[in-house]
């Protein structure tokens, strides 16, 4: 996505919470289909995380790795979920498998990649 969309999906998302402010304070009889399903989605994009700064991120991905092999590319809403920091000894699941973060890298291009290990010992413990 280009800056251009991207400036314009941050201000269409900024809109749409200013207008679902304006609009709870309606009763929910008084809404128009309409106006409950941008209060629908405003409140799923709230239990998300999506704001108008999260635009920055699309498309953006997550390089994994082990110390053996490649893990994959993610993108970031995968690695971070509803988390607002990854770092070293964070449980991370890809795959279905747990994985702990041992090193965070940021490369100058805004890459990230992180370095994590198997844990057996997550798998075993949530196994029981």
């Amino acid at each position: 996505m280009n800056q251009i969309k991207r400036n314009y999906l941050k201000q269409l998302i900024s809109a749409a919470y200013r207008m679902a402010f304006i609009l709870s304070n309606k009763e929910e009889e008084e809404l128009t289909v309409q106006e409950d399903g941008l209060l629908n989605a405003v409140n799923h994009c709230a239990e998300f995380g999506i704001s108008d700064q999260s635009v920055d991120d699309i498309g953006r991905t997550v390089s994994v790795f082990t110390n053996k092999s490649f893990v994959g590319s993610y993108e970031y809403h995968e690695i971070f979920g509803k988390r607002y920091l990854v770092s070293t000894g964070t449980v991370v699941e890809l795959n279905d498998e747990k994985y702990v973060v041992l090193n965070v890298m940021l490369k100058s291009d805004k890459q990230i990649t992180l370095e994590v290990e198997r844990n057996e010992r997550i798998q075993t413990i949530q196994g029981k």
